[in-house]
């Protein structure tokens, strides 16, 4: 009976020392878990933003654009006035400036229900090179 108070207490013992110490590992690892998921989430939005097409504009990538006529978001314009729609009926709205056969276009693709678009407007005219509508 000794024997087995002794082990209780020594057991009750540890545990008094080493409760605070698992609680303060544990509030590490949740404090942790939660900085991840809060990246996870971030990213997780970026992502959003970029497919749904409302990210904010990257300056970084419009800066490196050459200046002509016609700007990004007026080859968007021209190409959303083309279809007939505006840029809050359209998902996954994405430009890109390219030079393609020596032409400066911009290449502009957006969704709208089921249907995937796909313009080039040409960077100093503004005029329409070419356009597809896809499902």
């Amino acid at each position: 009976m000794k024997k087995r108070l002794l082990i209780i207490s020594i057991i009750t013992i540890m545990a008094v020392i080493l409760l605070p110490g698992c609680q303060s590992a544990g509030q590490s690892l949740k404090n942790a878990g939660n900085t991840v998921a809060e990246q996870v989430e971030s990213a997780g939005n970026a992502l959003n933003q970029a497919v749904e097409g409302t990210a904010a504009p990257n300056t970084s990538y419009a800066s490196s654009v050459p200046a002509h006529n016609i700007t990004l978001e007026e080859a968007q314009k021209i190409a959303l006035e083309h279809a007939g729609f505006t840029a809050d009926q359209v998902s996954r709205l994405h430009t890109e400036y390219e030079i393609e056969h020596g032409i400066p276009q911009y290449d502009v693709e957006f969704h709208q229900g089921t249907w995937e678009y796909d313009y080039e407007i040409h960077a100093d005219t503004g005029e329409v090179l070419s356009f597809s509508k896809d499902d």
